[in-house]
């Protein structure tokens, strides 16, 4: 965890960091000299060290280190990140895949209409000095253009966002 900052803000965050259950970091705070403090309930507004627990924590524990190989650290780490999953969705900073399938589905439909339209709007803008066997090939063109856009939008309403 290498990219974890030292200063977290929920229970959470430091059963995850420690390995430990959301309830071993409650009872942490209720020991005498621990170094961090609860925020309200379902808020982020909590102040944890994580270097000042783990040198609180080594000075308690006489030395002991945390194993985070450990399947016991691995399944804390696990329950704390569904836990902020489970706050996130209920703070609404997630967003629903149906309802982004459903606004791209509408944007790509849109976008479809308005490249179908674009052969014709530009045929007629050419100037009339233009013969009609050059309007059909420009026409043919961007006809093959629009095609192609078309296919890379019903490839992306379908999943699949690779390049080509």
């Amino acid at each position: 965890m290498a990219d974890e900052p030292d200063i977290v803000t929920t229970i959470a965050e430091v059963a995850r960091h420690f390995g430990v259950s959301d309830r071993t970091v409650q009872r942490w705070l209720a020991e005498p000299g621990f170094p961090g403090a609860a925020g309200e309930r379902g808020k982020r507004n909590g102040k944890f060290s994580l270097k000042a627990i783990e040198a609180w924590k080594l000075e308690r524990d006489g030395g002991a280190v945390v194993d985070k190989d450990s399947p016991k650290y691995r399944k804390a780490e696990a329950d704390a990140a569904i836990r902020e999953l489970e706050l996130a969705e209920l703070e609404g900073r997630l967003i629903d895949v149906a309802e982004v399938s459903a606004e791209m589905e509408r944007a790509i439909h849109n976008a479809k209409s308005v490249l179908g339209e674009l052969a014709d709007e530009i045929v007629d803008e050419l100037p009339a000095a233009v013969k009609s066997a050059t309007r059909g090939k420009i026409r043919k063109k961007i006809e093959q253009r629009v095609k192609q856009a078309c296919q890379r939008l019903a490839q992306m309403a379908e999943g699949d966002l690779s390049e080509e």
